[in-house]
């Protein structure tokens, strides 16, 4: 996949394959459901440039007429995106403090020294609100977090 942003850090942008996969980026989120697209134009048409944009919109136009998009349930997109708006980060999760959660599910479960984790690059696939992530990186750990 390409990602197409203008940052060092990549806020807004788009990830898209050569199959004609694309994917926006928003807020720093990937953003992965079959209709995030169309969900998300709006807040991408003007950062992914004249020729992408030209293209993207044909894209849109043809989904938009064939309307053959897999469904997928709304309810699971509403319920997580509740549960982030409701969640504050360094609170308590799974009754865990977050220090504590580091500990249990990532230190104690690779079994490598913390301090031999500097300069490593990790994928916290799944990482929710980030929170986790960001403790992460607090080793010295370069996270990639989706």
């Amino acid at each position: 996949m390409t990602i197409v942003s203008n940052d060092a850090e990549i806020v807004d942008g788009l990830l898209y394959c050569k199959d004609k996969h694309y994917f926006p980026i928003v807020r720093g989120i990937p953003r992965m459901l079959p209709s995030s697209l169309e969900d998300h134009w709006a807040e991408i048409k003007t950062k992914v440039g004249d020729e992408m944009s030209e293209e993207l919109a044909l894209y849109l136009d043809d989904k938009a007429g064939a309307r053959t998009r897999k469904s997928y349930d709304t309810r699971t997109k509403v319920n997580f995106s509740n549960e982030w708006d409701s969640h504050e980060i360094g609170g308590k999760t799974w009754t865990m403090e977050l220090k504590d959660r580091v500990q249990w599910y990532f230190l104690d479960s690779i079994r490598i020294d913390k301090d031999d984790l500097s300069g490593k690059l990790m994928l916290d696939a799944g990482c929710g609100n980030g929170s986790q992530s960001v403790a992460y990186s607090e080793f010295g750990l370069e996270v990639l977090a989706l």
